[in-house]
């Protein structure tokens, strides 16, 4: 299947903001923005500084990232890359397209020589086994803990 990849502009918000909803349900994040704040924040995101970018396959957007590199935090002559969002639709997993597209993604808008980084919810295995499946390895355990009387 022959994809496509370019910088999302303003023109897709809508479009993106739909496939963010799934995300955050998909993940089983505890985000509660509704459609209005993630359109927001899905164009302060585009109008700033995070690259966005849409999948499609010719014949539909099928996907889409959000990501930001800065320099590393300790060796700042180093680049990072933090994957702040990945979505694939759901009818289109376990096709091999979301690996195909990250693959794409990295080889032609990622800096070279660059540290990835992201974060995958405990409650999204699917998600885990994805990330390690295109070479992703854990690095830390961030935790919480609601202090309720």
């Amino acid at each position: 299947m022959e994809l496509t990849v370019r910088t999302a502009s303003l023109d897709d918000v809508e479009s993106l903001v739909v496939m963010n909803k799934h995300l955050i349900e998909d993940e089983g994040s505890r985000n509660p923005m509704d459609m209005e704040e993630l359109k927001h924040r899905m164009i302060g995101m585009i109008e700033g500084e995070w690259k966005v970018l849409l999948i499609n396959n010719q014949t539909e957007d099928v996907g889409y990232m959000v990501y930001k590199v800065s320099p590393d935090e300790y060796f700042p002559e180093q680049s990072e890359l933090y994957i702040r969002q990945y979505f694939i639709k759901r009818q289109h997993r376990g096709t091999g397209l979301g690996a195909q597209a990250f693959n794409f993604i990295s080889e032609n808008y990622f800096p070279e020589n660059t540290t990835l980084t992201l974060d995958v919810l405990e409650i999204n295995p699917g998600g885990r086994k994805f990330w390690e499946k295109v070479g992703f390895k854990p690095y830390l355990t961030h935790m919480k803990k609601n202090n309720d009387p």
